[in-house]
């Protein structure tokens, strides 16, 4: 992920506003976990398993707790 990505990601943090994240912004906080009560988060199942740091393959057997942990650890809704 590029730096400008990094420095758009912090900066639209900043604001407060609902977000839906996705794609890059779901690396950057793969790498950089955190909790926002203001966000859809929309990752695959690759993202997810960076996301929980876990296998694809365990997200893929049970979905709907992956998706439990994912808003558990990060807020909003997945």
């Amino acid at each position: 992920m590029s730096s400008w990505a990094k420095k758009l990601f912090s900066r639209v943090l900043k604001s407060k506003k609902p977000l839906v994240v996705d794609a890059d912004a779901l690396n950057i906080l793969a790498n950089k976990p955190m909790s926002y009560a203001h966000w859809i988060l929309t990752p695959h199942p690759g993202e997810a398993a960076r996301l929980l740091k876990t296998s694809i393959d365990d997200i893929q057997q049970d979905r709907m707790l992956a998706i439990h942990k994912l808003q558990k650890k990060m807020g909003g809704v997945c």
